[in-house]
């Protein structure tokens, strides 16, 4: 199981272990306070002049939410099992850029002058000033942005010179390393935000790959039937065995739990 707690890696390589329920003060390497931590929320100043970019990177773990304000003002809500390196302060004249392993929000301020770039694996999403969510999970090998308010740009970085322009309500996604765009309910891609999980006949083995970070559990699935059905259900507050009784109601299936490993089996009856 991945670290259980959410850490920041600064600029030397040191690891500062954040508690959601205290508060501290991150500071650069000659003792200046670059940004100040209360709950979960970290926010970075942009009082301190830096003429060199100084990148600090935030792990959130399986089971976690965090919230970054960068110094621009950029607000970036993070999901569970998400890495983001970013500067701890923007330079004048030169993009803005992050990033990501893992799946985050961003509500970029506007800056016409210096662009906002998101840096994934396999894409580059290139921004002015907009609200938009960046999914890039290097296990999960899938890479997608989903546009709420805005325009971007997104950049395949397989392929030299390939890029789409999303409109809001738009998805850009990869199809034979291609990038495509579809019209989507953004509702379903935005509601982790809020601490839901929206599914809209979405495949139990998209399905299994959230709840595993969502509750920091481990699914083993060996009823190969399960992957067949498609679940659209909203949960909030539920616990994982509350979601997995949901999922019972759509197709029978046993489940044991143990160490947070849950194994899913085919009814005995069947």
């Amino acid at each position: 199981m991945p670290n259980e707690a959410i850490t920041l890696q600064l600029e030397n390589g040191d690891i500062q272990i954040i508690k959601e329920d205290g508060s501290t003060q991150v500071v650069d390497a000659k003792g200046n306070v670059v940004g100040t931590q209360k709950g979960n929320q970290l926010v970075y100043t942009n009082s301190l002049v830096k003429d060199t970019l100084v990148y600090n990177t935030i792990n959130v773990p399986y089971g976690k939410r965090f919230e970054l304000k960068l110094s621009d003002g950029t607000n970036v809500h993070l999901n569970s099992g998400t890495s983001l390196k970013y500067p701890v302060r923007f330079i004048k004249g030169e993009s803005r850029q992050v990033f990501l392993d893992g799946e985050a929000y961003f509500d970029v301020t506007k800056d016409a002058r210096h662009p906002f770039l998101v840096g994934s694996n396999d894409m580059n999403v290139k921004v002015l000033g907009t609200k938009f969510n960046v999914t890039s999970y290097k296990k999960d090998a899938k890479t997608y942005t989903v546009l709420v308010e805005g325009s971007v740009a997104a950049y395949n970085k397989l392929l030299e010179n390939e890029e789409v322009l999303l409109k809001p309500g738009n998805r850009a996604y990869f199809e034979n390393k291609h990038l495509k765009t579809e019209l989507v309910d953004i509702r379903k891609y935005v509601a982790w935000v809020s601490g839901e999980l929206m599914f809209i006949d979405d495949s139990f083995g998209v399905i299994a790959n959230k709840l595993e970070r969502k509750y920091n559990v481990d699914i083993v699935n060996n009823y190969d039937e399960l992957n067949d059905i498609v679940i659209t259900a909203t949960f909030k507050d539920e616990n994982i065995d509350q979601v997995l009784k949901t999922f019972q109601t759509y197709k029978a299936f046993n489940y044991t739990v143990n160490n947070r490993v849950i194994t899913i089996t085919k009814p005995k009856n069947m």
